[in-house]
């Protein structure tokens, strides 16, 4: 399976990402600045480096020019939410192997991967290889190759992943019974596929979607826990960023055009 490096200053952004990516197998690693990026680009191999383009200390076009001047093989795809004609320009003249304009969602994301595994850069967005009416819960490509094969992990679990996407308030025991699965069943089916059970991946995925809700919105913090269903949310916010929400949210609140900035 490819290995994946996620450069971005956000921690939800890196959080939702690679806990995607890893849902289906695939090993990834992440960097919150320019200076941790390139000293774990230099120390381990990936096939793929996802840079955000504004960074705290530097640009993810700076990046990909002090990678490649270092012979680094991983293809490198410089992300960001503002595209801009110079910026675009610039990471062709870096000789970065692609530039994606905007967010990537879901399936999105693992297609991009799949098209670095197969050296079908550059990219500007990632296509669909496996055309119409499939969807990831029915058709996991392998990443090795270019036409679709069937899928490696359950289609539940693609099936369960697409519920808590689209429903991230929703409980265990309801999610067991769209799936039409006993609760010891799911968590076994889930916890044998992706290495942790499904209360503790619901949970994560709805921090990291709360944090990311702190800096895209103005609704108060209760409301946006509650909506989440994340009871005790300070206690649980700090614990796992190191900062309460209030503090988060004006570290990372989302501005257009500021440096470092991410969705």
């Amino acid at each position: 399976m490819p290995r994946v490096l996620i450069v971005d200053d956000n921690p939800a952004t890196r959080a939702t990402s690679s806990a995607l990516l890893q849902l289906y197998g695939i090993e990834t690693a992440t960097a919150e600045d320019g200076h941790a990026a390139v000293s774990i680009a230099t120390a381990l191999r990936f096939d793929l480096i996802l840079v955000d383009l504004h960074l705290p200390d530097t640009s993810g076009i700076a990046i990909v020019k002090t990678l490649k001047a270092q012979g680094i093989g991983a293809a490198i795809v410089v992300m960001t939410a503002f595209p801009e004609l110079d910026s675009s320009f610039e990471a062709g003249r870096a000789d970065a192997d692609g530039y994606i304009d905007g967010p990537l969602i879901g399936d999105e994301l693992i297609d991009l991967v799949r098209q670095a595994a197969e050296r079908r850069l550059p990219v500007r967005r990632a296509d669909r290889p496996c055309g119409p009416g499939h969807t990831r819960a029915e058709a996991i490509p392998a990443l090795a190759v270019p036409e679709c094969h069937e899928a490696r992990a359950d289609y539940r679990i693609g099936a369960v992943f697409q519920i808590i996407a689209s429903e991230p308030e929703i409980s265990i025991e309801a999610l067991a019974r769209r799936m039409d699965l006993s609760e010891s069943r799911l968590r076994h089916l889930f916890t044998s596929s992706v290495g942790v059970p499904p209360s503790r991946f619901l949970r994560q995925y709805r921090l990291a979607l709360f944090a990311r809700l702190l800096t895209t919105t103005s609704d108060r913090i209760g409301i946006l826990a509650g909506r989440l269903g994340l009871g005790n949310i300070g206690k649980l916010f700090r614990a796992h960023f190191d900062m309460s929400p209030h503090a988060y949210r004006v570290k990372f609140r989302h501005r257009p055009g500021a440096a470092g900035s991410s969705p």
